[in-house]
């Protein structure tokens, strides 16, 4: 329990310093800061400019490849699924890219677009128990877990047992 008030207390300061940045800067086009596209650590050793340190997590778009990459960052620990079998979630696709709403600027934005504008680096989208959508961006896949995504297996996983 301590470990996870850990995780999930690491993970809000993380959120909290991104967007506390995010309202004093005016930020990129998102696909300016791509990691992969930016090449940021590749190589060994990357370019110095190219390299990422927990010194420089938060300086942007850093982070954006840090929240990728955590466990190459800094110690860390394995929180087991439990010794139940995975459950694998059925899936019942649909066409949600297409799916239009008001960006809040009184314009329609599209789904796609909006992931494309909001700096979205993988989205999963549940409905009834089913995978309706699933996409990643930016060097995410299906083996490698964001900082959200550990706090949010723990919650998904405690919420499933209520």
């Amino acid at each position: 329990m301590i470990f996870s008030f850990r995780v999930i207390s690491f993970a809000a300061l993380l959120c909290l310093a991104q967007a506390s940045q995010a309202q004093a800067l005016q930020l990129p086009a998102p696909e300016s800061t791509d990691p992969v596209t930016l090449g940021l650590m590749k190589g060994f050793p990357a370019p110095s400019d190219k390299q990422v340190r927990l010194a420089t997590v938060l300086k942007y778009p850093n982070s954006r490849w840090a929240f990728h990459h955590m466990r190459e960052l800094g110690p860390t620990a394995n929180v087991a699924r439990g010794a139940g079998a995975p459950v694998t979630l059925k899936s019942a696709p649909s066409d949600v890219d297409k799916l239009s709403f008001d960006n809040g600027q009184g314009a329609s934005i599209s789904f796609a677009d909006w992931q494309r504008s909001t700096y979205t680096d993988g989205l999963l989208v549940l409905h009834k128990g089913k995978v309706v959508y699933q996409r990643t961006y930016v060097g995410m896949d299906a083996a490698r877990l964001m900082v959200h995504e550990q706090v949010l297996h723990w919650f998904t996983r405690h919420s499933a047992d209520s």
